[in-house]
């Protein structure tokens, strides 16, 4: 599973502002999400959530040439924030967009690990202030590690769902 891909089309795409690769706890994404495809609903809602996540695949040097993959979501309860809620009307081709802002968080919320596996872990799931990595890859021929934050969202209309996997960040 490579890390996520920045994503747009008619339907529903986001675009980061600025040429920003890397990003560390604390940092703020910025960008925007939007839709240029014919759209007319009484009912809708927009929202964006902030993903976290480590990923490790490498293989294993069995005869039937197993691989070992792990992903580690670094935020259980990912932030969410609501762009848009109510009557949406979007012309066709004509694009209309909404700016989001958000922080990546810089601490691990040990809220989200209780009742977890200890084993499961690479932090200690007693202390309170594990900051949280920043982004990285790590890539061989065979083997790729790396660390994402990336933002999804999703357009609820009365009729239908339309979901955009992400930016990376």
């Amino acid at each position: 599973m490579p890390p996520v891909r920045a994503v747009s089309n008619a339907d529903l795409g986001i675009r980061l502002l600025g040429d920003q690769t890397e990003y560390a706890p604390g940092d703020t994404i910025v960008g925007y999400v939007s839709r240029s495809k014919h759209l007319v609903a009484q009912i809708s809602s927009l929202s964006i959530q902030l993903v976290g996540r480590t990923v490790s695949k490498t293989p294993i040097n069995c005869e039937n040439g197993s691989r070992y993959h792990a992903r580690f979501n670094l935020i259980p309860r990912p932030a969410k924030q609501k762009l848009h809620q109510g009557p949406l009307h979007i012309t066709d081709g004509y694009e209309t967009s909404w700016r989001f802002a958000m922080k990546i968080p810089e601490y691990v919320d040990p809220e989200d690990f209780k009742g977890r596996n200890p084993g499961e872990s690479y932090l200690s799931l007693d202390v309170t202030n594990n900051p949280l990595p920043s982004t990285f890859t790590l890539g061989g021929e065979r083997s790729e590690a790396y660390v994402e934050y990336f933002i999804g969202c999703l357009l609820y209309t009365s009729d239908a769902a339309v979901e955009c996997s992400g930016a990376a960040a």
